[in-house]
């Protein structure tokens, strides 16, 4: 079956039967040979107020895609009507002060002499004048196929945010096509959650999505499985860091998978997590866990007493008796902490608390 586009270019705007500028509305309806809808496009020159004897493009409202594509293996005709309102921004064949005319056009794709370039017009307003007419271009299109797009978003410019002093600003991106219409990207400044959406093919089997990251594009962790919807929030504060970051999103139908793929960012390494054990005593446990490099044990965990000496390394500590070759602690209560490190040399210290170096038990608080 031909695909079909129609693709409106400009409206010549001849009367709107307003004194001054006036707001306008344009409705386009394209129908089959039955009278069924299959393509709609609606203009009001972004909102923005027209005046007569003048010619706007029709493609200057993202909001509203001047182009429709649809299937037809019969004839169609693209019908047009519009409204003018000094108070409304979309006047309606119900509610406005003029009706500026309904026009229309007969095509058959199957017949090149009613394709190419059209005029569909001029309508006649109610009072009897030339109100407008349309430049339209009508034309037989391959079928679509789906490609990789990439779209990337480098820096904002902030010229004037309204506040005195500075605020929180945020930003929305949103694709609206044939096809498809979704929120591709999200931005406040450093937000730490990175919003994901994916808009499906259609498949003969349910789809099943997961969600995998990598911060340094050999270690992958999938924080998101088994998804069913088209959308998932990854909280970057969990990951490990890099500065070649990257998330996929893979589909399978259970016989096919295939992937999408962001752009590769950068992500704060975090510092090293400390993972304590009971502290009552008299025996002690530690370990360390960096999300780039994975458990922190042996020699890089290092207990601390008082002053900060150094008085073991490894994962346990026993107040109460030390391994030979260690100067014992003296006898009383002692502050004790720990300190673990990163092949990278990120540490992380904790306190543990006040021990009594005899029974190896906790005493805080420490006496004065």
């Amino acid at each position: 079956m031909p695909r079909t586009r129609v693709d409106f270019r400009s409206l010549t705007l001849f009367e709107d039967e307003e004194a001054g500028d006036t707001h306008m509305a344009m409705y386009a309806t394209v129908r089959d040979s039955g009278g069924t809808t299959i393509g709609q496009f609606k203009w009001n020159n972004g909102g923005n107020k027209v005046n007569e004897t003048n010619t706007y493009p029709l493609n200057n409202d993202p909001g509203n895609i001047s182009s429709i594509d649809f299937e037809l293996d019969t004839f169609g005709t693209v019908t047009v009507e519009a409204y003018a309102d000094d108070d409304q921004d979309w006047p309606t064949a119900g509610s406005n002060e003029n009706a500026l005319g309904s026009v229309s056009i007969t095509f058959d794709p199957r017949v090149p002499a009613t394709l190419g370039s059209v005029i569909i017009g001029p309508a006649t307003t109610d009072n009897g004048n030339t109100g407008y007419l349309v430049n339209a271009g009508i034309a037989v299109v391959a079928s679509q196929t789906a490609a990789d797009v990439r779209i990337k978003f480098e820096n904002l410019i902030l010229y004037e945010d309204e506040e005195s002093g500075d605020t929180h600003v945020a930003i929305y991106v949103r694709a609206k096509g044939p096809g498809i219409d979704q929120e591709i990207f999200r931005w406040n400044n450093g937000s730490s959650v990175l919003h994901l959406q994916w808009c499906p093919h259609d498949s003969g089997y349910p789809i099943t999505f997961f969600v995998r990251y990598s911060h340094n594009g050999k270690d992958w962790l999938r924080p998101g499985v088994n998804l069913k919807g088209n959308y998932y929030y990854l909280d970057l504060r969990e990951m490990p860091g890099g500065k070649r970051c990257v998330v996929q999103v893979l589909a399978t139908n259970g016989y096919r998978t295939s992937y999408v793929q962001t752009r590769y960012f950068e992500v704060p390494i975090k510092p090293p997590d400390l993972l304590l054990g009971g502290t009552i005593g008299p025996v002690l446990f530690a370990q360390g866990f960096s999300r780039e490099e994975g458990p922190i044990t042996g020699d890089d965990v290092v207990w601390l007493i008082d002053d900060g000496s150094v008085t073991r390394r490894g994962g346990s500590l026993d107040l109460r008796t030390l391994e030979p070759g260690v100067e014992l602690i003296e006898p009383g209560v002692h502050r004790v902490c720990v300190l673990i490190s990163d092949r990278a040399g990120r540490q992380k210290t904790n306190e543990v608390g006040s021990y009594d170096s005899t029974t190896g038990l906790r005493v805080d608080p420490l006496p004065l």
